[in-house]
């Protein structure tokens, strides 16, 4: 038996991706995930991480509509 596929990232970009993702998990916890294509796709176009948070901590972090999107917009600018 073969072992699973993990992602289709090579060392060094995961490894990039783990260090940039650094400043994420020290804000907001260890709920960043790493998901999309690049889990199932060898020639995968873009990487997708999505942040995992509770229903009460988002609604305390991001009480407007426009802080969500400055902070969504600040961390894909950073990844």
């Amino acid at each position: 038996m073969t072992d699973p596929v993990i992602s289709f990232l090579t060392a060094y970009e995961f490894s990039v991706l783990n260090d940039a993702c650094i400043p994420l998990r020290e804000a907001f916890g260890d709920g960043v995930y790493l998901v999309g294509s690049t889990m199932h796709d060898k020639g995968f176009r873009d990487v997708d991480v999505r942040l995992m948070l509770d229903d009460a901590e988002f609604d305390r972090l991001f009480d407007s509509e426009l802080t969500w999107g400055i902070v969504c917009q600040g961390i894909t600018a950073h990844l």
